[in-house]
């Protein structure tokens, strides 16, 4: 699972190497996402599924929210992070919540 080293340099390489918006450029040709058009310019396909708790379904058609291995541990639990695609704000950005919320899981191949 990545890190949110792992997701920065993704946002790096692809804000570099992007023919047009970055965030579009992640995002999967589909009309999920409509009003937005993903480019998917580097095969990433990310889709609009949102995120979770317990008891409701958020920013589903959205945002596209990917689990982060990074946590903290606080006297009220523990807080879980996650990589935010947000076409509507332009951005990409991380998130942290408490460990109830559920996200969509991305795996990493490590070559070393």
């Amino acid at each position: 699972m990545p890190t949110q080293a792992d997701f920065l340099e993704l946002s790096r390489f692809v804000k570099a190497n992007a023919q047009g918006d970055p965030v579009l450029a992640l995002m999967a040709k589909t009309e999920d996402w409509a009003p937005y058009q993903g480019t998917d310019e580097f095969g990433f396909a990310a889709l609009p599924a949102g995120f979770t708790d317990p008891w409701h379904v958020y920013q589903f058609h959205e945002t596209a929210n990917f689990w982060v291995t990074d946590m903290t541990e606080t006297k009220n639990g523990t807080y879980v992070y996650s990589f935010q695609i947000n076409p509507k704000k332009d951005e990409t950005s991380f998130s942290g919540w408490d460990s109830l919320h559920t996200y969509s899981m991305r795996c990493v191949k490590d070559y070393n």
